[in-house]
């Protein structure tokens, strides 16, 4: 009785295992579909896979977003006022703030004609939907640090900002084509809420700059 109940125990604790073995399977399986889809995987070229795989991803919707967009036109416009507002507004305040902060060498004027123009160029040939082109706090800090750099070693500010505009975009080209993007699987949610405080703190900052140097 002993022996049968034994091997009773086996039994079921070979099929648990077994249970386990499948269910461990089929999330590694899913993890990898997940991961492939989303393109998060290494690809079998080594060079410019990932650019080669949202084309070939995104160019089954290209059609179907032109035309979804114009059939459901009230949606489409409805979601076009939204947006220009939500990315007006930001690019107004900081283009005024560059402006005072790069004695007029940029402003709004720059702010407008840049977002605007990198804005339809994506929409129109981007292969990314959800991508928002607008200038953020950490883009205009790294413009007034610019300035400031090229007023204290004596360079001319639009030479310098050329020069880093290149590199940044080399550096770019060269993530893009090594696939280095699919690294950011392994961030977790505190660099996202890092990144977050950090742009929240310069506008706060400039906020609290700006409203002071009406009291000065």
């Amino acid at each position: 009785m002993n022996s049968e109940g034994g091997q009773l125990d086996s039994v079921r604790k070979l099929g648990a295992d077994e249970g386990n073995w499948v269910l461990s399977h089929k999330r590694g399986s899913s993890a990898g579909a997940e991961s492939k889809e989303t393109g998060l995987e290494r690809g079998p070229k080594p060079c410019c896979f990932g650019v080669y795989d949202d084309m070939q991803r995104r160019s089954q919707h290209c059609g179907a977003d032109w035309i979804d967009g114009f059939r459901s036109w009230n949606t489409a416009l409805a979601a076009t006022l939204f947006m220009f507002f939500a990315t007006l507004l930001p690019t107004v305040a900081l283009g005024m703030a560059i402006q005072h902060q790069t004695s007029d060498r940029m402003g709004l004027t720059e702010y407008l004609i840049s977002n605007s123009v990198t804005g339809v160029i994506n929409a129109a040939v981007g292969p990314q939907p959800m991508l928002i082109l607008n200038p953020t706090g950490p883009i205009t800090a790294i413009t007034e640090k610019i300035s400031a750099l090229a007023d204290r070693v004596h360079v001319d500010y639009f030479v310098l900002y050329a020069a880093t505009g290149l590199f940044v975009c080399i550096y770019l080209v060269i993530t893009a084509a090594c696939g280095w993007s699919r690294h950011i699987r392994y961030m977790t949610r505190f660099t996202y809420e890092i990144f977050g405080c950090f742009v929240c703190s310069i506008y706060v900052q400039s906020g609290i700059h700006g409203t002071m140097l009406h009291f000065e």
